[in-house]
């Protein structure tokens, strides 16, 4: 617990006291701590499907072990956190298992850099994966104001091809279809 919050002052202002770490801190020696696993609410596609997947720090949980098994199609993942060097998480693992990162750190430069600047910025991409190939899209994370920002990138992207109205047409549509979803948490 000492070397966690060291690290954190090293990045942060203040350490951050999260509270599962508080909670299992407080705990004397041997004190039994439940565990339980909860399948989580992302339906994934059947390969070759193309999938854009936006997570943001913790949110990129969810998809690391889909990314793991499924090679045979492609995978682009959007990844955002205050920093590269404290919070780039499982960032070995991405390219090993052949997924397209692309990366906004927020706090690595002057002028603060998010998720959905990014997509901004790899439009194109986005349109190939979701628009030209059929792809899928989905976003997990903090569920402030990240996954409406998120959601308005893509139509923007999509928009860029098909015109402002059928952009945002085209993601309700996806969002019947299951090609749209999130999993996000306060």
């Amino acid at each position: 617990m000492l070397m966690l919050v060291h690290c954190c002052r090293s990045v942060l202002k203040d350490p951050r006291r999260g509270l599962c770490s508080t909670w299992l801190s407080c705990l004397p020696p041997g004190h039994p701590v439940p565990v339980w696993v909860r399948r989580g609410a992302l339906t994934f596609p059947p390969s070759p499907t193309p999938v854009v997947m936006v997570g943001p720090g913790t949110g990129v949980a969810p998809f690391r072990s889909y990314c793991l098994e499924n090679t045979a199609n492609t995978r682009i993942l959007f990844f955002g956190s205050r920093n590269r060097e404290a919070d780039f998480y499982f960032r070995d693992e991405w390219g090993a298992a052949g997924v397209t990162v692309v990366t906004a750190f927020s706090r690595d430069q002057e002028e603060k850099v998010y998720v959905q600047q990014r997509m901004a910025e790899r439009k194109e991409l986005l349109v190939q994966a979701v628009l030209e190939q059929g792809g899928s899209f989905y976003v997990a994370g903090n569920s402030k104001a990240m996954p409406g920002a998120v959601r308005e990138a893509l139509v923007a992207a999509l928009a860029s091809r098909l015109g402002e109205e059928q952009g945002e047409l085209y993601v309700q549509g996806m969002e019947r279809e299951g090609r749209y979803q999130t999993e996000t948490w306060a």
